[in-house]
C-alpha cells in the first residue's frame, strides 16, 4: 500500500530535509524550493494529501517582484493562486513562517479558504515530530487518502 503524498514547498533546503526526514515515516514527500514550479505540479495532480508551505522564498521567475512583496510573501501567494482546487478538493496546508505569526494568519485569513483548511504556524516553534502529528492530523481530518 503506497503512503499518502505531502508537497513541501521550501527554499530552505537544509530545514526542508529535516523535517522531510521524519514526514518519510508516514508519507512520500514531494519537495520543491521554487513556488512556480511547486504550483505547476499541485495543480497537475490528483493525489496530494497535505501541503505545507513557507511563506518567504524567492518570487517565481514568472511572477513580477511587487505581488510577493519581494519574496516576503510568496507562500501566500502560491496559496491564493491554489485557492479554488485546495477547496474544490479538501487539500488541507500547513502554513510554516519565521514573519510574525498575526500578520501571516491575516494574510490568509483575506483568501477566504474554508475553516480549518489552512494552518498557520511557527517554523522556530515546529519541531519534527509535531509537524508530522500536524500533518497526520490534517490528513485524517479532511479524509485524505
Amino acid at each position: 500500500m503506497s503512503k499518502p503524498t505531502v508537497i513541501f514547498v521550501d527554499d530552505d533546503r537544509f530545514y526542508a530535509m529535516h523535517w522531510i526526514e521524519r514526514l518519510r515515516d508516514r508519507f512520500e514527500v514531494e519537495h520543491y524550493v521554487d513556488a512556480g514550479d511547486a504550483k505547476k505540479a499541485i495543480l497537475k495532480s490528483r493525489q496530494i494529501s497535505c501541503l505545507i508551505l513557507d511563506v518567504m522564498m524567492p518570487t517565481p521567475s514568472s511572477v513580477p517582484e511587487d505581488v510577493t512583496m519581494g519574496g516576503l510573501e510568496t507562500g501566500i501567494w502560491l496559496l491564493q493562486e491554489i485557492a479554488d482546487w485546495i477547496t474544490e478538493n479538501s487539500i488541507p496546508a500547513i502554513i510554516m513562517t519565521n514573519r510574525e505569526l498575526d500578520l501571516v494568519q491575516s494574510a490568509v485569513a483575506m483568501i477566504n479558504l474554508p475553516p480549518g483548511l489552512v494552518e498557520v504556524r511557527q517554523k522556530l516553534n515546529t519541531n519534527r515530530n509535531k509537524l508530522l502529528e500536524l500533518v497526520s492530523d490534517q490528513v485524517a481530518r479532511w479524509g485524505r487518502p
